[in-house]
């Protein structure tokens, strides 16, 4: 992996993003997956530092983003790590200067060669793409910027039996959402 990468997936709700981050990742040696929720800044810090400390083996608490960001450092400094931060819009609601607190440490990461792969996702169209927008500060920093659509139905229709009717395979379609 370089050293860091930054990616931004973006999706609405139920396509997908979280089974396709979670199965890339699978292989990983080290990798943390956080799943924010409408909760607050301290929550969020808490169920995360929960997850670094499921990695390590050892407890851990975060005073704030700078503090959890300067851990995850620590953990990769020697060894790639990635980092999901999942249903980010949430934590950026809960911390506005969160985009500015990971540049920061991004830019350091990038600096000193740290071995972090940081993905972040959302389902709130609008505000990810404003996370890389030109005046914002992770403007330019993503490797990666991947929109996850959902299936259409011809793709859908490829999923099913190939014995499957046309009526069938509609069915399944409209049944799981399309």
């Amino acid at each position: 992996t370089e050293s860091p990468q930054l990616i931004v997936i973006r999706g609405r709700r139920r396509v997908g993003k979280s089974f396709l981050i979670n199965h890339a990742y699978a292989d990983a040696e080290r990798f943390i997956y956080f799943q924010a929720d409408e909760g607050g800044e301290r929550l969020h810090l808490d169920l995360l530092a929960a997850e670094c400390a499921r990695l390590s083996g050892a407890p851990v608490a975060f005073a704030d983003w700078n503090t959890a960001l300067e851990y995850i450092r620590r953990l990769a400094q020697d060894t790639p790590l990635v980092l999901a931060l999942d249903e980010f819009q949430w934590m950026w609601l809960a911390q506005d200067a969160l985009p500015s607190i990971l540049m920061r440490h991004f830019d350091a990461w990038q600096r000193d060669g740290v071995q972090v792969c940081l993905v972040i996702a959302g389902s709130e169209l609008s505000m990810m793409e404003r996370l890389v927008e030109g005046d914002r500060p992770l403007f330019g920093r993503a490797a990666a910027r991947p929109l996850i659509e959902p299936f259409d139905f011809r793709l859908a229709a490829e999923f099913g039996p190939p014995h499957a009717s046309a009526e069938d395979k509609l069915r399944r379609y409209a049944i799981l959402g399309g």
